[in-house]
């Protein structure tokens, strides 16, 4: 049976746990090759190998998406590994359980820096890589749980 993404090659950020977690062991079931980015290095990991042993073909890298480098590193990677770069899926977020008032500049530069400039440079740094094949696709998702 021919997976929905069968040959594409998907970078997923946040892929440690959650909704990432999710996305990158859907795809992988799907056919692709898929790389995943996540701050938790012991966990990303874990998840990598649990995939890898169900027969697909996925790459961990440990990386903060609100350092350029970091996100930059990521895409790269995935480029030496796979050779191409179809779809990126922007999922890593963060967000402090405080109001507005409680938040301090400190913890909103934290947050920024993730669910935005994360967002930022993981498609600045993918952008060029899917055009060398003709396109891409990037998603971005935002969640929030509920109180």
């Amino acid at each position: 049976m021919v997976g929905r993404v069968d040959g594409k090659v998907a970078a997923i950020t946040g892929g440690a746990s959650g909704i990432g977690e999710a996305t990158a062991r859907l795809f992988a079931e799907e056919g692709a090759h898929v790389a995943i980015a996540d701050m938790d290095g012991e966990r990303g990991c874990l998840v990598a190998d649990e995939i890898n042993a169900a027969g697909a073909e996925v790459i961990f890298v440990e990386a903060h998406m609100e350092r350029e480098v970091d996100a930059f590193n990521f895409i790269r990677r995935t480029g030496e590994q796979y050779a191409r770069l179809d779809i990126l899926v922007n999922n890593a977020g963060m967000r402090l359980y405080q109001t507005v008032v409680e938040a301090s500049e400190e913890n909103w530069d934290a947050i920024l820096g993730v669910n935005l400039k994360g967002y930022a440079f993981c498609a600045k740094a993918a952008i060029p890589e899917m055009r060398k094949t003709g396109g891409g696709s990037i998603v971005n998702i935002a969640s929030q749980r509920p109180s």
